[in-house]
């Protein structure tokens, strides 16, 4: 929707004074000083312009205290269900009332508001239904009806449809209330459980009011020039703060051409300032006329405002190649949240009778969140109304004026960081970067013995969009009772106006050789993969995970421990041992049978080896030890005798008439007696 007429911002430099002499000396120096000022960015105060109405659909979202409207269907998240109605009414019954604090300026036209509302009704074949809707601007209230009659509700789940006209309301600001009545409400062959419910607030039951109104007020501001770049600001201000500037398409326009690049937006007094940089080869004094387009929702007509604004371009390059540096802290989101790499680092390790864990925990942040990081190192102490909430915990420490604001992250800035996150970490991580620390680490930052944050600028101390590296490192003893949680879904989800996008994780687990990890495991998600090898030196654990969603739900968990049967080096010395002592009293029990069977089945031996190295628990080591020993014994016992007439050449031999077993006789003496080897029966030698 097009605004009225473009406006045309100029700075008038008087072209002639008046007098002689001294007047006209001190003419020329007026004039001198006049055109050096209009060089000079000229800060102005936001006064947006009244906006027209807009053609619109709000949903309804939230209950009680906290129900409001909105625009953008990414801000359903949570179903709502209404009271439900069970009995006929016959008088006005509230079912809810959804209000916006305040609107945009600029005059409400005629134009009829529709309620379109989910309900779902049970035990009867069908209700008749009176429904009232009375929508409040200001000081204004307007009414609306089912249609003469009512509106028949068939069983199972569907819409209630109410049409509001509105008539055209004056340019308040005022406070906008919608709430649905039931008037009326009779149920159709009722079974005795009847109910009606209405729906509101998620993706699946999107109740809603079309309606026509004022969304946003909006205004160029002084453009500012550095080189041959224009920093052309748009102060935007809506009911919806952060999220029209987010969720919203928005494009500009200079001369005829869309500017590309990423926008900066930054809070500014109650609104939202979005800047774009507009590039030009031209210098000089000259004039450029700027289009804001604004699309709120999609199909939706976009929302223009045009203006025309002089500037003065000096050419070169100018602020040191750094870009726009807004003076308001710049949003944490652009409405798609910015990229995150996570990699933990654990090293589990026995001293002094206990288990020691080292984590190093590194967040490398991306895109947006990397630039509000960046800015904010850079306004460290600045005045706290000046600063959102998470940037004002923070305090000046040894950070001077000279470094605050410079344009570039200054070592002392870092540090000063640095050793204030050691008490405020909890609170910095949970509301500026939208992460639980206690989940992230496994436990409160005051339950470690150590805790050291580090800042890796990665090679650029400029405040632009340039990846930033937060590494954590801490220091705990580890409960050897039960499992401990190494990691939980620590992102606070947003799905309006999100922090993140999906996030890649990688998580290293390695233990010195009298410390292990059993049974690790990941609960919930199937998104993260994990693996367990061990060696006599350590156990080492994987877990990685690429394009990860702030909604997964997941935990890492294992059990650490010194035990001697758990701890690689002593498990490893347990299961070569235990190889030994089994393959020795197999060859024992074989030694006069036939071998064959039991040289076969030495490759049995790689199985307890094999879950030894491929990080299985200790019982199911020892279980396919056990089952080892068990068919090396049975083996064994069916192992057919030896024969010794090979071991016995030089004596002769006689065969057991009861079990054929060769029998050497080593004496000359007749008769003679002596025992079967296989049977034991005696046998009588007597020629």
């Amino acid at each position: 929707m097009t605004k009225s007429g473009p406006v045309s911002r100029r700075v008038d430099v008087p072209a002639r004074l008046q007098g002689t002499g001294e007047g006209v000396k001190k003419g020329l120096g007026i004039v001198i000083l006049m055109l050096f000022l209009a060089t000079i960015p000229l800060p102005i105060a936001s006064s947006a312009t009244t906006s027209e109405s807009s053609e619109v659909t709000l949903y309804l979202k939230g209950a009680g205290s906290e129900a409001t409207l909105t625009p953008f269907q990414v801000e359903l998240s949570q179903l709502q269900e209404s009271d439900s109605l069970a009995n006929a009414v016959n008088q006005d019954v509230e079912v809810g009332s959804w209000s916006l604090d305040k609107r945009a300026s600029g005059e409400i036209e005629d134009y009829t508001w529709s309620l379109s509302m989910n309900y779902n009704l049970e035990g009867a074949a069908g209700a008749q239904i009176n429904g009232t809707v009375e929508v409040r601007i200001g000081g204004e209230t307007f009414t609306g009806q089912t249609n003469q009659g009512g509106q028949f509700l068939p069983q199972g789940t569907g819409t209630l449809n109410v049409d509001i006209p509105v008539e055209s309301a004056g340019t308040s600001t005022g406070k906008v209330t919608v709430t649905l009545y039931v008037s009326a409400l009779l149920f159709s062959a009722p079974s005795g459980q009847q109910s009606l419910t209405f729906l509101w607030g998620d993706e699946d039951h999107m109740s809603s009011i079309d309606a026509s109104m004022p969304l946003l007020d909006m205004d160029f501001e002084e453009p500012e020039t550095e080189g041959k770049n224009v920093y052309i600001h748009l102060f935007m201000e809506s009911p919806w703060g952060d999220a029209m500037a987010t969720q919203s398409e928005i494009t500009l326009q200079v001369d005829g051409e869309t500017v590309s690049g990423d926008m900066i937006l930054s809070r500014f007094s109650e609104g939202i300032r979005i800047t774009w940089t507009w590039t030009t080869e031209s210098v000089g004094q000259m004039n450029i006329t700027t289009i804001a387009s604004i699309t709120v929702q999609p199909g939706m007509e976009a929302i223009t405002h045009t203006e025309s604004l002089d500037i003065f371009v000096t050419g070169g390059e100018g602020g040191g190649g750094g870009g726009f540096y807004p003076s308001d802290e710049p949003l944490y989101s652009n409405g798609d949240g910015s990229p995150l790499t996570v990699s933990i680092q654990m090293e589990m390790y026995a001293e002094e009778g206990e288990v020691a864990l080292n984590r190093q925990t590194s967040l490398t942040i991306e895109g947006q969140m990397a630039y509000w990081l960046r800015w904010g190192l850079d306004n460290i102490g600045r005045d706290k109304s000046e600063i959102s909430q998470s940037l004002s915990l923070f305090s000046a420490g040894s950070v001077g004026d000279e470094h605050r604001q410079n344009r570039v992250v200054d070592q002392v800035e870092i540090s000063e960081f640095e050793i204030q996150m050691r008490n405020i970490g909890t609170s910095f991580l949970g509301i500026g970067m939208a992460m639980e620390a206690d989940e992230l680490l496994g436990k409160n930052l005051q339950d470690f013995e150590i805790v050291d944050f580090d800042i890796d600028l990665l090679g650029e101390s400029k405040v632009i969009t340039h990846p930033i590296k937060l590494t954590i490192t801490t220091l705990e003893a580890v409960d050897q009772n039960s499992k401990s949680v190494f990691l939980r879904s620590f992102i606070i989800a947003q799905p309006a106006n999100p922090h993140w996008t999906n996030y890649d994780l990688e998580i290293m687990l390695e233990t010195d050789m009298l410390t292990g990890v059993t049974g690790p495991e990941i609960l919930g998600s199937s998104n993260l993969k994990i693996s367990h090898s061990r060696t006599p030196f350590s156990d080492n654990i994987k877990v990685t995970a690429n394009q990860l969603s702030p909604e997964d739900a997941y935990t890492f968990e294992g059990l650490g421990t010194s035990s001697i049967i758990h701890a690689p080096l002593t498990l490893s010395l347990i299961v070569l041992f235990s190889s030994v002592v089994i393959m020795g009293l197999a060859l024992r029990l074989t030694k006069n049978r036939v071998r064959k069977a039991i040289y076969l089945e030495t490759p049995l031996f790689g199985l307890g080896f094999a879950t030894f190295l491929f990080g299985y628990p200790p019982l199911v080591i020892f279980s396919a030890i056990g089952i080892l020993l068990i068919i090396l014994v049975i083996t064994a016992m069916a192992s057919p005798k030896t024969s010794m007439t090979e071991d016995l050449p030089s004596f002769p031999v006689i065969n057991c008439p009861s079990c054929d077993t060769p029998n050497a006789i080593t004496s000359n003496e007749r008769p003679l007696k002596i025992p079967c080897g296989g049977c034991g029966k005696v046998l009588k030698i007597v020629g």
